[in-house]
C-alpha cells in the first residue's frame, strides 16, 4: 500500500506521488504511480473480476485497493456501478422498496458518520467549478471543439490556455471534439454496452466520475476500460 522513500510529493526516483486526502489519510499510490491510477486500475479489476466466472469471488480483494486510494470520483463510479447492478434484478429492486423505510435513516445516518471525517467534503468541487468559469480562457467550436493540445498537462511548450488539469473528462472533450465528440463516444459505449447489464452500469459510473476527473490522465483507465469489451466463450455471466 505504501511504497516510496517519502512521504509527500514525488519520489526522485520511482516517481510515485504520495498525497492525503481530508488531511486524515494517506491517498495509496500502490506500484502504478498515482492514486487515481490505482482507483481506476482497482474499478476496472474489480469490474473485470465480476464477469468472469473464474475470478468472481476473489473480485473484493479489487475493493481493497479502490479503498486504500481515496479517490472519490473513483468511489463515485463504483457505487453508481453496484447500485445499477443490483437494482437491474427485479428481485433486488423489490425488496430494496419494501425495506426503503429502513434506508432512509440508515443512510441519512451514514451520511452524518462520512460528513465527520470529510469525505463528503465538496471544497475541491467548489475550487474545480471556479476554475471552470474564471481561469480558462480558450477558443473552441461547441459543435466540433477544435482546441486538441491546447489544454491538459499534455501541453508543455509554454502554449497553455486553460489550466494544466481541468479535473473534467467532459470539459476536454468538449474542447477537444465539441457536443458531436461527446455524442459519438455517448454512442459508441453504449451500443457496446447495450446487451450487458454490467458494462451499462460501468459507462454510466464513468460518465458521473469524468465530470470530477480527467478520466485519460490514468493510464490503466486508458489500457483497461477497451478490455472490458474484450468477450471470452463461456466466461462471461452476461453477454
Amino acid at each position: 500500500m505504501l511504497v516510496g522513500r517519502y512521504q509527500w510529493g514525488v519520489d526522485d526516483v520511482y516517481k510515485f506521488q504520495i498525497s492525503n486526502f481530508a488531511s486524515r489519510f494517506w491517498r495509496s499510490p500502490g506500484i502504478v504511480g498515482s492514486s487515481g491510477a490505482l482507483a481506476y486500475f482497482a474499478l476496472f479489476t474489480y469490474i473485470l473480476m465480476d464477469r468472469t466466472k473464474e475470478f468472481s469471488k476473489k473480485k473484493y480483494l479489487a475493493l481493497f485497493l479502490l479503498v486504500s486510494s481515496f479517490t472519490r470520483s473513483a468511489f463515485l463510479a463504483f457505487i453508481i456501478y453496484f447500485i445499477v447492478n443490483f437494482l437491474g434484478n427485479e428481485r433486488n429492486l423489490k425488496r430494496t422498496l419494501k425495506m426503503g423505510k429502513y434506508l432512509i435513516p440508515l443512510g441519512f445516518i451514514l451520511f452524518i458518520i462520512l460528513n465527520q471525517f470529510d469525505i463528503l467534503s465538496v471544497k475541491s468541487i467548489w475550487i474545480r467549478f471556479d476554475v471552470w468559469l474564471n481561469r480558462i480562457d480558450i477558443e473552441y467550436n461547441p459543435l466540433f471543439g477544435g482546441a486538441i493540445g491546447e489544454m491538459g498537462a499534455a501541453v508543455r511548450d509554454g502554449t497553455i490556455k486553460a489550466e494544466a488539469v481541468l479535473d473534467s473528462y467532459w470539459l476536454l472533450m468538449l474542447f477537444s471534439t465539441g457536443i458531436i465528440g461527446i455524442f459519438l463516444w455517448l454512442l459508441f459505449f453504449f451500443e457496446k454496452s447495450k446487451h450487458s447489464l454490467k458494462l451499462g452500469a460501468m459507462i454510466i459510473g464513468v460518465i458521473f466520475a469524468g465530470f470530477f476527473i480527467t478520466l485519460t490522465q490514468a493510464i490503466p483507465f486508458i489500457v483497461l476500460l477497451p478490455m472490458m469489451y474484450l468477450k471470452v466463450e463461456n466466461d462471461f455471466k452476461d453477454t
